[in-house]
């Protein structure tokens, strides 16, 4: 008799594991409506652990992750690559103008100031995307010019500094790692490494990465080493500093006439997770078993040295009231598993989805540009129950 009962308890735990972790389910997902009036592109996770979303309808939300609300904060104009400085402001870009802007996020009122970066009248307006430092330096790209842009908002003078770039390098996205910026250079197919730390002159090292490169999403993991995704040669690519070649991993095709483009990534432990174009959906890569190329690349250096002015906040308002969480409408769904192949694992998201950016926190973050949605993934977990064997 008792080994019977010990035989049934052990059959129950089976079921439940079976049903907790079913083999082929799909990545689990939860889905929120984003402003359908907008586009979003951009998701940024701040050192609180609230996520970030621009939407170029005019309005900057900030998701909190912990009780699943959501804030919108209406700045209006065309904001991009919003991020939080984890002190109680919110910087973003406008890539419709020359504009620089900053929430502070008070209980009484939310305050607004924006800072009109000088350029040239001929030249178009449009700033990209940004970043923030050790020391709360905000640094922003020019989609148009070959600058790039750092601002102290703690110091009175020469606060602005403008550094070209080097060859006319049109820069995309940024990561920040120690006191190093890493930047995408989408015009001569290049990684460009600056040193942050503050003194007179700088030093740019590059990358020279293989013709029709289209380098942007950079992430850098522990080890120091530079990931990115291509969208030309439509790889996730790897960077060790030094190394004269780089490492280069190509998803695999669900659809013969559309191939996978990587667009924006995230690093999870020793995952690297894409959010991949044409087919529309994302893509897990283990790089431990996954195929890979080992193209060349060369390197050099460029000395800049920055011209600084004085810049000051030329637009304050307030948003009052300010605005009050709202309790988010989840949908549970799966993105079904489309491939596991070569160490890749890729789901594909609804028909008519553009996945862009991608976040990593506790779970996994995405935004869906064709539909309009920001996607939770592996909310929960798997369910795990005791089960008491009694003698």
């Amino acid at each position: 008799m008792k080994r019977k009962r010990q035989l049934l308890y052990l059959f129950i735990l089976a079921c439940l594991l079976a049903i907790a972790t079913p083999a082929g389910a799909g990545l689990l997902a939860q889905e929120i409506d984003l402003n359908q009036m907008g586009e979003a592109y951009e998701l940024n996770l701040d050192s609180q652990g609230m996520l970030w979303v621009s939407e170029a309808a005019g309005e900057i939300w900030r998701v909190d992750p912990t009780n699943e609300q959501y804030t919108i904060y209406p700045v209006g104009g065309g904001p991009s690559d919003a991020r939080g400085d984890g002190a109680g402001h919110a910087w973003w870009v406008d890539f419709n103008t020359n504009r620089l802007g900053r929430l502070t996020l008070g209980v009484a009122q939310v305050d607004v100031d924006i800072w009109e970066i000088p350029e040239e009248p001929s030249e178009l307006s449009g700033l990209y995307s940004t970043a923030i430092d050790s020391e709360g330096d905000i640094w922003f790209t020019d989609y148009y010019d070959p600058k790039l842009y750092e601002l102290d908002p703690d110091q009175a003078q020469d606060n602005l500094c403008v550094y070209d770039l080097p060859d006319l390098g049109l820069g995309i996205y940024m990561a920040i790692s120690g006191q190093n910026l890493w930047l995408g250079d989408t015009w001569n197919g290049r990684l460009l490494r600056l040193d942050t730390a503050d003194d007179a002159t700088h030093t740019f090292t590059w990358w020279q990465l293989p013709a029709n490169s289209y380098p942007q999403g950079i992430a850098v993991d522990g080890a120091g080493q530079v990931w990115w995704a291509d969208t030309t040669l439509g790889t996730v690519g790897r960077l060790v500093p030094g190394e004269p070649t780089y490492t280069a991993f190509d998803p695999p095709d669900i659809d013969p006439l559309n191939d996978q483009t990587p667009q924006m990534l995230a690093l999870r432990g020793d995952q690297v997770w894409v959010s991949l174009q044409n087919t529309g959906g994302i893509g897990v890569l283990d790089p431990a078993t996954a195929s890979f190329q080992e193209p060349a690349v060369t390197s050099d250096d460029a000395p800049v040295t920055p011209t600084c002015s004085d810049l000051a906040a030329t637009i304050h308002s307030t948003l009052d009231p300010t605005p009050i969480p709202v309790d988010a409408s989840w949908i549970n769904l799966s993105y079904a598993t489309a491939l596991e192949q070569d160490g890749w694992r890729i789901f594909s998201s609804p028909e008519g989805a553009v996945p862009w950016g991608i976040a990593s926190a506790s779970e996994m973050w995405m935004v869906d540009q064709g539909r309009q949605k920001l996607a939770r993934l592996e909310f929960g977990g798997n369910l795990y129950l005791p089960v008491v064997v009694k003698p």
